[in-house]
């Protein structure tokens, strides 16, 4: 099973809570987009509660922080990777 991080303290935190997003939580993501902003295509409904934005949100920016301690485009180089590996 795969499982959402608790904290973002590595690269692999990272990519570990990337694939989570695209396997358990089959969303197509942007890292730059609060998690507020997605709704159901088919409902137009909020796919996320209020506590899970929050939790997601706070995770992308230690994300972030993480990433830019690397470099500033890291973060987007490993939201790349997987997203090409997921739907390839």
């Amino acid at each position: 099973m795969i499982a959402c991080p608790d904290a973002i303290t590595s690269t692999d935190d990272v990519k570990k809570f990337f694939i989570y997003l695209y396997r358990v939580e089959k969303l197509c993501f942007h890292p730059d987009d609060p998690f507020d902003d997605y709704i159901d295509f088919f409902t137009k409904e909020k796919t996320f509660s209020d506590e899970q934005c929050k939790r997601y949100d706070d995770l992308m920016r230690q994300s972030f922080d993480v990433c830019n301690k690397v470099d500033a485009d890291f973060i987007y180089e490993i939201g790349m990777q997987l997203c090409e590996e997921h739907f390839s």
